[in-house]
């Protein structure tokens, strides 16, 4: 059929302090834990928390695994996204984006 070809690289976003491969081994090597309370800028726990969770609309946990980071910092002229349709996209989709950049860059797959 032809040459194949595989493009290798990692592009990664842990929670906590790893978004890059260096940055998950410290934690890795540490044995860290990267669970954190809701951070305020995303929840209001207190408004939504029951020890219980019996409650409808309750949560009966204060914290996860949370991915640090500015969200709101997604650089759109880098992907060619207009400013407006930047505003609309999930932050999960920016995350992607970058990490799947990073990925191809760690593959050197833009000589």
């Amino acid at each position: 059929m032809g040459d194949d070809i595989a493009v290798v690289g990692i592009g990664l976003r842990f929670p906590g302090d790893a978004s890059s491969p260096e940055e998950l081994w410290k934690v890795l090597e540490r044995g860290q834990s990267q669970w954190s309370e809701f951070p305020k800028d995303r929840l209001n726990i207190d408004g939504y928390y029951h020890p219980g969770g019996d409650r409808q609309g309750s949560i009966s946990f204060r914290g996860a695994h949370f991915i640090k980071g500015d969200f709101a910092a997604f650089d759109a002229s880098f992907f060619s996204v207009a400013a407006e349709d930047a505003k609309a996209i999930d932050p999960q989709q920016r995350i992607l984006l970058e990490a799947s950049y990073e990925a191809l860059e760690n593959g050197q797959s833009f000589r």
